[in-house]
């Protein structure tokens, strides 16, 4: 009998698929719309290579946006950033649902704060229409994640945005 055996190292690769257009797996509320920018369907992949995310093989950088935009509530930084480089709640149901995929270092930042990763391209409305953001953290060693108001809350320093790499990117 020959057994198997699976060594993780630096070169170590994992993949999951993110379907544009499904709906969450997870609404936040009761009656939650989901409102989304972008691509309404199609099928994406999610990689980690070494302690780095791809989607579709474009790097996701984490955007200091508590930094860039202090004095701005999600609402307003959500407007700053382009649109199409933001991900969506989907990426953020695959992280969840795959948590090997997501990198060490997204935990906390160099100072050792944690991080609240927000998915700005798939917010959720109530039936009042105020929108929510989806967001992602470690607490307890575990990964959780949570929504938060877009207008009336502003931005902390440990707060980012996950989006796309790109030439101007702003991580």
């Amino acid at each position: 009998m020959v057994l198997h055996q699976v060594v993780h190292h630096s070169h170590a690769r994992h993949k999951t698929r993110v379907k544009y257009g499904a709906r969450p797996r997870v609404l936040p509320f009761a009656g939650a719309i989901v409102r989304r920018v972008g691509p309404q369907e199609g099928t994406v992949f999610l990689e980690r290579r070494d302690d780095k995310l791809y989607l579709d093989g474009r790097e996701i950088v984490l955007a200091t946006v508590g930094r860039l935009y202090p004095d701005k509530t999600f609402g307003q930084v959500k407007e700053c950033l382009p649109a199409g480089d933001l991900l969506c709640d989907l990426v953020l149901d695959a992280l969840f649902q795959n948590p090997s995929l997501i990198p060490e270092c997204w935990a906390v930042n160099e100072q050792g704060e944690p991080r609240f990763i927000y998915f700005l391209n798939g917010v959720f409305a109530d039936s009042r229409g105020r929108e929510f953001a989806p967001y992602l953290f470690k607490s307890g060693g575990k990964w959780s994640r949570h929504v938060a108001p877009l207008k009336n809350v502003q931005v902390h320093p440990f707060d980012y945005a996950a989006r796309l790499k790109s030439a101007h990117s702003l991580a």
